[in-house]
């Protein structure tokens, strides 16, 4: 299986990172995402799914792959209701020097990213729920928005902001 998934993956990041020079700045690119797979209704006392009008029974497969050097560094296989979340701390016990660490929004966790940016980096979409700031200090959070479509931004935007109602979290954006 861990052939598979690495063959698949590299052909996307052969594209993705072919002309970039992304390889280069990082040690490792770390990209974690998980499936859900669907099983037989039989299943669902080993793997329940998420019901509703999803499946019975279902199983995730959540994965940290490493891009640069084409391997699996973790899998694991739970039930398909598990969130995300739940393997959002799994990536630091695979963390070097120097890493970029890429996940989508499951994964969303101010916690592990204060962790994650001690001596690497990270990629994600942000949180809709999330507090924007430009300063530390500030009071009010920002209206990101407002702020983005005052700025009649041409070629996109590289800002230092801070994340997070209590606990500020230095990122950009």
């Amino acid at each position: 299986m861990e052939k598979v998934i690495a063959h698949q993956i590299n052909r996307v990041s052969v594209k993705m990172f072919s002309r970039s020079k992304a390889l280069s700045l990082f040690n490792r690119i770390l990209l974690q995402d998980s499936t859900v797979i669907s099983l037989p209704k039989n299943m669902w006392r080993l793997f329940s799914g998420c019901g509703g009008s999803a499946s019975k029974a279902a199983i995730k497969i959540d994965i940290i792959f490493d891009l640069v050097y084409n391997r699996v560094l973790s899998a694991k296989f739970v039930a398909g209701k598990v969130p995300d979340a739940k393997f959002s701390n799994d990536i630091l016990d695979q963390l070097e020097e120097n890493d970029l660490v890429i996940r989508d929004l499951g994964y969303f966790i101010l916690k592990c990213f204060k962790e994650i940016i001690k001596s690497n980096y990270f990629i994600s979409r942000l949180s809709k729920p999330v507090y924007v700031y430009l300063n530390k200090d500030d009071s009010k959070p920002l209206e990101l928005i407002e702020y983005l479509q005052k700025l009649d931004i041409q070629n996109g935007i590289d800002i230092d902001v801070y994340i997070g109602k209590l606990e500020r979290l230095p990122v950009r954006d």
